[in-house]
């Protein structure tokens, strides 16, 4: 079986790089050096998540839209490698639409991401569209994250993250 999930407000508290880095409600450029990303800290529960559905599941696949690590994500590697996380890949595409085709055609049986889009100013949305069409594709549900990992453990694998080791 495959678990499948995105990173920034997913696996990592990304929020605290973009404040540091904005000016004026637009996130700069510096929010992408390495420098800054290095200094994200997982969320709650995140490793002990990823852990459990790897032991569970046997996949754990990274799907991410970051546009600045591509074309290799070996910046996510790293960054993931770092803070204990252990999954078996990281695919990075340009922008949250190029997500559907890898989920198409991988069809993990579980997809967890967060759809926020405008990062780049001080108030993200809800990203309708990306989420529907992941959605659509229908051979795997879609939990779109709201800092709830000890909430999908018990959902999907029956277990309590808190007492997860």
């Amino acid at each position: 079986m495959i678990f499948a999930t995105d990173i920034d407000s997913t696996l990592n508290d990304h929020w605290r790089r973009v404040e540091r880095n904005t000016e004026d409600g637009c996130i700069l450029p510096s929010a992408c050096e390495k420098a800054e990303w290095l200094q994200d800290r997982p969320l709650t529960l995140a490793v002990a998540a990823v852990a459990a559905f790897r032991e569970s599941w046997g996949q754990v696949w990274v799907v991410t839209a970051r546009e600045w690590d591509l074309p290799d994500g070996k910046a996510t590697e790293t960054w993931l490698h770092m803070m204990g996380f252990v999954v078996d890949g990281v695919i990075v595409v340009p922008n949250a639409a190029a997500k559907v085709g890898v989920l198409r055609e991988m069809r993990p049986d579980l997809y967890v991401d967060d759809f926020t889009f405008g990062q780049e100013f001080t108030t993200p949305g809800f990203d309708c569209r990306t989420y529907n069409a992941i959605r659509d594709i229908g051979s795997f549900p879609v939990e779109p994250f709201r800092n709830n990992w000890r909430e999908i453990a018990r959902r999907h694998l029956g277990v309590d993250l808190l007492g997860f080791n």
